[in-house]
């Protein structure tokens, strides 16, 4: 056994013998890295002064997405705004003639019972209007649920330009005061920071146990 050890032994050191002339070049490699270790650090180091410098317009970027933004909301309210005061303007117009036609047919009614017209004269006449009494009541109640429907909009498309101007407000504040315009920015700022680190870290630890082994 003792033979054997011997022997794995002088083994290793022949390998490690051979690898001898290539230590300058390990050597080399290891100096680049600290070079190019040092210029990322740099790098880093100016990234971070800028992110934290509040002066600088150019730290934020662009999450996309299809919010509209407080004008849009603005136009949006008042297109909804026009559209329901037409819709009050036609629902008060058809309570007019709705109201119209009520004192038509009790005067018809009225008539008949006092035996002014023929019987069946009237019946025609309160049966005509009674089919255009239902048909207003039916549009006037279409009327209704569709005024309903926008003023339940333009309190959502309210409450959502309310909530914006409130998001806003409370980026500007931070950037005054020289932070990130919302705390998600910051954490994902913090762990593109980990990682490019990490990322270094490993870099480091393979390139040294390459020069090792």
């Amino acid at each position: 056994m003792i033979k054997i050890e011997i022997a794995e032994v002088k083994r290793k050191i022949e390998v490690a013998r051979k690898d001898i002339p290539n230590v300058p070049k390990l050597a080399d490699e290891i100096v680049q890295l600290k070079n190019e270790l040092n210029i990322e650090k740099e790098k880093e180091k100016k990234l971070a002064e800028e992110l934290e410098n509040p002066n600088n317009q150019k730290r934020w970027r662009d999450l996309g997405g299809d919010d509209p933004d407080q004008e849009a909301l603005e136009a949006k309210i008042q297109v909804l705004e026009e559209r329901l005061n037409n819709r009050k303007e036609a629902l008060l117009e058809k309570e007019l003639i709705l109201d119209e036609i009520t004192s038509l047919s009790e005067k018809l009614r009225t008539q008949a019972l006092e035996g002014r017209q023929s019987s069946l004269e009237l019946s025609e006449k309160v049966n005509e209007f009674q089919v255009r009494l239902k048909e207003l009541t039916r549009k006037m109640m279409a009327t209704i649920s569709e005024l309903s429907m926008f003023q339940a909009t333009s309190l959502k498309l309210q409450q959502e330009k309310e909530q914006l101007e409130t998001i806003v407000e409370e980026a500007k504040e931070r950037m005054s005061q020289g932070l990130p315009p919302t705390p998600e920015t910051e954490i994902e700022y913090q762990r593109m920071v980990r990682d490019k680190a990490r990322y270094e870290q490993e870099r480091v630890i393979i390139k040294l146990y390459y020069v090792i082994f």
